[in-house]
């Protein structure tokens, strides 16, 4: 790679930029003839699938060319995008029409070699709609390829564990290395949006190049439409808690008629022979339902919501007298239509955790814990956040040994998980319905056999100017999808209900009141470990519903049989990040601090900013001599979106351990005095960090 390749490329990029933001065309060749195929037929009901995709005919020239295939949505299955769509679209980084791509030629090899025919295999989720796949040719590839190149350097100057830079510092750095090409760096920094820091983080060379026009393309072919079929098969199942605490199974399906759960003793007992059959709930939303930007505009975000159904499991249909160390209970279950007979696989699904429950005393052995929950923030969906993949990789290999299908004893037996909680930014949908559909799919693997708990973050609520902390993050979902698909199935059981009113400033605010029913937030004990989930999203401040709330539940935990609490929310009240979180987080700390020092909460884990940071057992921003009182604070951002830039330097005494590193943090209770936070590499799995609890 030339200096002046790279220099070039930004002096591009900046004029690009500044001269306009409109998507990339991509037009379409009047006489072509490439071809493109997928032969791939549905054999039965399925969540996921793999197409394997025949191209041929590329160039009808001497040049190589650079290629990729796209898999979109079909036309005739959603309204006609508003102007050319695509990957480049600049200010909509994931059109709803598009939804994944691969390339044909690795940029390394594009002069090397031409292909001009071939095939690839594409994972496709199913996301209920027809889709196609179509065959598109980059109309200038060496401009492309530059451009390309140079993206890569950047990348690696990014991903440098010796020095984090925003984009504009590393854009600066490469600019002012070549003195000739100042003015590329005024008109860059002047002129790139704040969305190229995502884009360098996370996004492929190619997805960005064509974002800044180095990389149009010219459509060649596409396959005829093609669909998963079966719109009653259950997709996304996943497990939940009741304000009850009783298990609620949940799943998406493109039906709304006869859904229902199967629950039997025995695996085999189920369809023929359940114990019992329990008709399901359905509600859904609509585009009316929505507060504007990409999630209320047809021709970018919005797709026709998922009918969702919800049943319980009463708790009388658990053996009874349940005493901790015993085998737990647990029972089988499969979720589907009643009516046509189609049902999901067959799955476990364990008794909750009994609170009250008579702990082992401080001698019990350390080598398994008690109860174990897994805690992260900041997932995502790949292939949009790559190393959530891994995240749930890495939850998926605890639940299971060996066999996929047998699932290993919960807490108590090495290696048991007894549920997970997400603490915020759980899809990063942002206005794409398809994403969450996507996204219950990514994880249904681990949520259809333990509860999958959650609470919202900026990217589900946030919706300028009406909610509680400020910024349009949710891009007009403002909390409608997260609390239909998933908070209802908390203990808080929040959910949006136009039922009970038009939503109000206030009641946005609050998170409470017209509009809603139930509470974003949630409390529960799990087995001697009092479990609280706030919504920093919502007001918080002293006397607000939400802070009157938590007064009175930290009041209300017995100590002597629930010896420790967690509480949880998005945003940190510690963090060395820069910027207005840091700011944030001292408002938090200065109105929820004090409850927290009052009731001795030993452990608060949060995510927003992208790492792992761990404190001392801290007060006032100062670490505490006795810390019986003070709380150490965890921020565990680092499930899945792009590793977070800038922490301050050098950082304050309280800041104990930062790690610029993917994983996913695990509490677990091993008697009446101990409790444990690990945090575990996405990479190898091991134990980056841990701190012990002891009363």
């Amino acid at each position: 790679m030339q200096r002046s390749s790279v220099a070039g490329f930004f002096c591009l990029l900046a004029l690009s930029a500044s001269v306009s933001s409109s998507p990339i065309l991509l037009s379409q060749r009047e006489s072509s003839t490439a071809t493109i195929t997928a032969d791939w037929k549905p054999t039965g009901p399925q969540s996921q699938a793999e197409v394997r995709v025949q191209w041929s005919s590329i160039s009808d020239t001497d040049e190589c060319k650079l290629a990729w295939i796209g898999l979109y949505f079909a036309n005739d299955t959603l309204p006609e995008s508003e102007g050319e769509h695509g990957i480049g679209a600049w200010q909509n980084p994931e059109p709803y029409h598009f939804i994944d791509y691969r390339r044909i030629d690795s940029a390394s090899k594009l002069f090397e070699r031409c292909k001009t025919s071939g095939d690839l295999a594409f994972p496709v989720p199913n996301l209920r709609l027809p889709f196609d796949f179509r065959l598109y040719e980059v109309q200038d590839s060496h401009v492309c390829s530059i451009c390309m190149e140079s993206v890569s350097v950047v990348k690696r100057l990014s991903e440098s564990k010796v020095a984090e830079f925003t984009a504009h510092e590393i854009i600066e750095k490469i600019c002012s290395a070549f003195p000739s090409f100042k003015k590329c760096e005024i008109a860059v920094l002047s002129s790139v949006p704040d969305a190229l820091q995502d884009l360098i983080d996370q996004a492929d060379p190619l997805e960005i190049c064509s974002r800044t026009k180095h990389c149009d393309s010219t459509e060649l072919a596409r396959t005829p439409a093609m669909s998963f079929g079966f719109p009653d098969w259950p997709l996304g199942v996943r497990q939940g808690y009741t304000n009850n605490k009783e298990v609620i199974v949940s799943w998406n399906s493109q039906q709304t008629e006869s859904p229902a759960l199967l629950v039997a003793e025995n695996p085999s007992d189920i369809p023929s022979n359940p114990l019992s059959t329990i008709a399901a709930e359905t509600h859904t939303y609509g585009f009316d339902d929505l507060c504007g930007a990409h999630a209320q505009n047809r021709s970018l975000g919005y797709i026709e919501p998922p009918s969702i159904h919800s049943a319980v499991i009463p708790s009388k249909l658990w053996a009874e007298g349940l005493a901790h160390g015993q085998q737990y209970s647990n029972l089988y279950f499969a979720v589907g239509n009643a009516k046509t007979g189609v049902w999901s696989p067959v799955r476990s699904v364990f008794a909750p955790i009994r609170d009250g429950i008579q702990l082992p005393q401080a001698d019990h052995d350390h080598s398994s814990p008690l109860t174990r929950l897994v805690i992260f923030g900041d997932m995502g969906t790949p292939p949009q956040q790559i190393p959530a993949a891994e995240t749930v990789q890495k939850l998926s290999s605890s639940l299971f040994a060996g066999d996929r299908d047998a699932l290993t004893p919960r807490a108590g037996s090495q290696g048991g998980v007894d549920a997970v909680l997400h603490i915020g930014d759980i899809s990063y949908a942002r206005g794409y319905g398809w994403m969450w559909d996507e996204f219950a799919t990514t994880i249904e693997p681990v949520a259809s056999v333990i509860p999958w708990l959650t609470t919202p973050g900026n990217h589900e609520i946030g919706a300028y100017p009406n909610s509680f902390m400020e910024g349009g993050d949710s891009y007009g979902e403002c909390g409608v999808p997260y609390s239909m698909q998933y908070a209802f199935a908390t203990p808080g059981q929040w959910k949006y209900s136009p039922s009970t009113g038009p939503r109000t400033q206030q009641s946005f605010k609050d998170g409470v009141g017209p509009g809603w029913t139930g509470t974003p937030w949630w409390s529960a004990s799990l087995g001697g470990v009092h479990y609280v989930a706030l919504s920093t999203e919502h007001n918080w401040t002293i006397g607000s519903p939400q802070y009157q709330w938590l007064e009175k539940d930290l009041q209300s935990v017995n100590r002597t049989v629930t010896p420790f609490i967690v509480v949880s929310g998005h945003r940190p009240l510690y963090t060395t990040t820069l910027g207005h979180d840091f700011d944030k987080g001292v408002l938090l700390t200065k109105n929820l601090e004090p409850l927290f020092y009052k009731h001795g909460v030993d452990l608060g884990v949060y995510g927003h900013v992208h790492w792992y940071e761990r404190t001392c057992a801290a007060k006032d921003r100062q670490c505490c001599k006795d810390s019986d009182h003070c709380t150490v604070h965890i921020t565990a951002g680092n499930a899945g979106k792009m590793i977070s830039r800038g922490p301050r330097e050098p950082a304050d005494a309280w800041s104990q351990l930062r790690l610029l590193e993917y994983g996913l943090g695990v509490i677990e209770l091993y008697n009446s005095t101990s409790m444990r936070f690990a945090m575990i590499s996405d990479d190898d799995h091991s134990v980056m960090d841990e701190i012990w609890f002891h009363r």
